[in-house]
């Protein structure tokens, strides 16, 4: 049995409580964790790859994911169902990632990632969906908070025992078993959440967006919603001149418009700089595989305190000032490290690299909370699902470009170029963001 719920006190607002079914994902998240920085890892250790490979294979995941969102989030809506989907995302996560784990190529790898993207991506539309249809609106920031706190500690959990793992088996064991054997175990572990999922989520068929509510206990739900599919091809065509812009801006909004190119921009950057993070900390200052897992296992554990006071902080502001000063910190944390790749420290600049984490867990969680927040604030009432959806198109937009183009990037331009190109789009960002703050309308709780 779920434990008993207690009180949440969010504002002055009425204790906010999330049902159990939420901590179904835990065993997922946890999974995710052991395996975070694991892929470049393998690519170039075990599978004698390059850095255009790990560009290659993260950018195919980024090319499954940006449709798949979309059109999963339509079939959930087609269907007025949740639970099914849900359920085929999280065991796509598992069995993709057993598979890469016994692979013996790169390719293998390319289409055990494409399709354990394409299939796991239901998990975010359907459980969303759940989540902005049950919580009032007032209470979406703070949701968002929460969630990403109780699945950001199973994240940090899974990142810590993978971090564990890889200092400590390698003395025992050949390096290529022990990579392999992570990939087995994250993927077993997986395989809790379906099970659980199954218990605690009692849906209504043919009514949509509504669920049965089970036992309650504190959490929330890390929203990524999308819904109509018919609307990925001319959302991301949009992006391509003024005059398909100008169309997409009339669609959504102006503001709205505008936000989704800023956001391009800005994960586009973010994807430039940490596609190569792990191999730069391999390569550059001489890290270990165990402490790759430990320095970003610092990040985690930050993004994770500060998610929920984010969110809390974001009930009565505006998120588009916040979203801006994270862009500006990262600006200065990714030169940090380009200077550490230029002057070529070794393990010395570990430790500033341990502070530059610690920073850029602050503005994670900053950009994590406000994002969704920030769409469903500036989309028209009654449209917040197809909104928040192309949002996600438009990340897995800038993840597809950003991951291929690092790659290349750091395999003839080297890390310098790349945190140096990461650092300049952060700082444009911030600027535009900034500017655009003035438009932003009403925000929750206001």
């Amino acid at each position: 049995m779920p434990p008993a719920q207690p009180n949440i006190s969010t504002t002055s607002e009425r204790p906010y409580h999330v049902p159990a079914w939420f901590y179904a994902f835990i065993p997922n998240r946890l999974g995710g964790g052991l395996i975070a920085p694991l892929t470049p890892l393998f690519i170039v250790q075990v599978l004698n790859g390059n850095l255009a490979d790990v560009g290659w294979v993260a950018s195919l995941t980024s090319l499954a994911s940006a449709p798949a969102s979309i059109i999963w989030g339509n079939l959930s809506d087609r269907m007025q169902r949740r639970l099914p989907f849900m359920l085929a995302g999280l065991l796509a996560f598992s069995l993709s990632t057993i598979l890469t784990g016994i692979a013996d190529s790169i390719a293998l790898v390319m289409i055990y990632s494409f399709f354990g993207s394409l299939l796991g991506t239901a998990v975010g539309p359907t459980s969303s969906a759940l989540l902005i249809e049950n919580i009032p609106e007032k209470q979406w920031p703070v949701s968002f908070g929460w969630f990403n706190q109780i699945g950001g500690l199973s994240y940090v959990a899974g990142m810590l025992i993978g971090t564990v793992w890889l200092q400590f088996l390698p003395d025992v064991f050949p390096n290529e078993a022990v990579m392999r054997g992570l990939f087995l175990f994250a993927g077993g572990a997986g395989l809790v959440s379906p099970i659980l999922a199954m218990l605690w989520i009692r849906e209504q068929a043919g009514r949509q967006s509504r669920v049965t509510p089970g036992p309650r206990v504190p959490g929330t739900l890390f929203a990524q919603v999308v819904e109509r599919a018919r609307y990925f091809l001319p959302n991301l065509s949009n992006l391509a001149g003024a005059a398909q812009i100008q169309n997409l801006c009339s669609t959504f909004g102006a503001t709205l418009g505008k936000y989704y190119l800023y956001t391009f921009v800005l994960f586009f950057g973010i994807n430039i700089a940490f596609m190569p993070f792990p191999l730069f900390l391999s390569q550059s200052l001489k890290a270990s595989n165990g402490q790759v897992f430990l320095i970003n296992l610092v990040k985690s554990v930050v993004d994770t305190f500060f998610f929920v006071p984010m969110g809390n902080w974001m009930v009565h502001r505006r998120g588009l000032g916040l979203q801006s000063q994270a862009a500006g910190l990262r600006a200065v944390l990714f030169a940090i490290c380009a200077a550490l790749a230029f002057f070529q420290l070794g393990q010395a600049g570990l430790y500033a690299i341990v502070v530059v984490q610690i920073l850029n867990g602050i503005s994670w969680a900053a950009i994590s909370v406000s994002g969704p927040t920030i769409v469903a604030d500036l989309s028209q009432r009654g449209k917040e699902a197809r909104s928040i959806g192309t949002y996600n198109a438009v990340m897995g937009l800038a993840g597809i470009t950003g991951n291929l183009a690092a790659g290349y990037i750091v395999q003839f331009l080297g890390y310098v170029t790349s945190f140096s190109v990461a650092a300049a789009i952060m700082l444009f960002t911030g600027i535009l963001l900034w500017r655009l703050r003035g438009q932003q309308g009403h925000q929750p709780g206001t």
